[in-house]
């Protein structure tokens, strides 16, 4: 695993960790949510680089191990201005992102603010656990919803959300490069959990847990 720093176009320092083979086709770009860290995606991180895939993950400006900005540039539209520079600066070759809770809304304003990057680079987008509805995805640029692609996901903490990801990033993987790939996909695990969707809400079911952001059963 490497770490680095990346100092965004207003000063902050953002703390960044990247696991996984180089020349991997894709490479994956967990966001985590509020109040949380990068060590949320632990468990998720270690599973898809076994897997052969490259997975960055970052503490967002506030939280984890990234530096503390002003308070008035704590917003959704700031996150996903340092999440299109790191994607941008930090990372090269076809994207797979998957945010939970606010890093999920932080991805839709990415779509929304950098649409010409998401549809570029961008082959597959998961929202996990995050607060609006999928029906709306149509207005933030994202391609149809595949939500039912999680339903049979029963598997126990680690491979809940891992999985889930890594069906995105294996599809991902074998579109990059077909130019098809103007819009990505996009599933919504935290509808699914437990086999039933939801109309909208967080959903989560269980597929993270609060007190540290890791599945009780991978501890």
């Amino acid at each position: 695993m490497a770490e680095s720093t990346y100092t965004t176009d207003d000063g902050v320092e953002l703390h960044l960790e990247c696991e996984g083979p180089q020349d991997a086709p894709v490479t994956l770009v967990l966001t985590h949510g509020y109040a949380q860290a990068s060590r949320c995606w632990h468990a998720q991180r270690k599973a898809l680089a076994a897997e052969g895939f490259r997975v960055l993950v970052w503490d967002l400006r506030g939280h984890g191990r990234s530096a503390q900005p002003p308070v008035e540039t704590c917003t959704i539209d700031r996150v996903a201005d340092d999440l299109a520079e790191i994607l941008t600066h930090c990372t090269a070759g076809p994207l797979v992102l998957a945010g939970h809770s606010m890093g999920g809304m932080a991805l839709m304003a990415l779509a929304q603010r950098h649409h010409e990057l998401v549809r570029g680079r961008v082959r597959a987008v998961a929202f996990v656990a995050t607060s609006t509805s999928s029906a709306g995805l149509g207005s933030f640029g994202l391609g149809g919803t595949h939500g039912t692609s999680g339903t049979g996901l029963g598997r126990p903490g680690l491979r809940r959300t891992g999985r889930v990801v890594e069906q995105l990033a294996s599809r991902g993987a074998a579109r990059a490069g077909t130019g098809l790939c103007s819009v990505p996909d996009v599933l919504w695990p935290g509808h699914v959990a437990a086999g039933r969707a939801a109309d909208g809400g967080d959903g989560g079911g269980g597929w993270f847990c609060h007190d540290g952001g890791l599945p009780a059963d991978s501890r």
